[in-house]
């Protein structure tokens, strides 16, 4: 009996921290769609968004990623590919993947600064572009949560 009593006790007391988690992930959700619309969704030609919500660091991680050529831009032989993680209520960036290619150029910038830390990680600035990409994915997923 006194088994039974400490599993309900234990159970009981992880059952509002698990639908406070899913509220929060649902508001989380609710504003990076918002902020994506507002901000992102008309800059590429193809855009899209991922969203977390990270309960201990109390954050709304939300990933912008957009590629193709930029809205409204004349020289249709510049093309950009661009990844941005945010805060998605306080707009804090914390990480940023955007690479330019065109004739006469070709510019990548790659980096995430983790949750609380003054230092960021960059991406190896010697990799091609496909692979410093895969980099930015593998650290949004390490530092953020997020998954491509």
């Amino acid at each position: 009996m006194k088994r039974i009593w400490i599993g309900f006790v234990v159970l009981a007391a992880m059952t509002p921290s698990l639908g406070q988690t899913l509220s929060q992930q649902k508001m989380c959700d609710e504003q990076a769609y918002l902020k994506f619309h507002r901000e992102f969704e008309d800059a590429y030609d193809a855009t899209k968004y991922i969203s977390h919500f990270d309960p201990k660091a109390n954050v709304c991680y939300v990933m912008f990623i957009g590629s193709g050529h930029a809205v409204g831009r004349k020289d249709k032989e510049t093309v950009f590919a661009r990844k941005e993680i945010e805060d998605a209520f306080e707009g804090t960036i914390y990480g940023e993947f955007f690479s330019t290619v065109c004739p006469d150029c070709r510019a990548t910038e790659c980096w995430v600064k983790p949750h609380g830390s003054d230092a960021s990680v960059s991406c190896d600035s010697h990799a091609d572009f496909l692979d410093q990409s895969n980099q930015f994915f593998g650290l949004a997923r390490k530092y953020f949560g997020l998954k491509a």
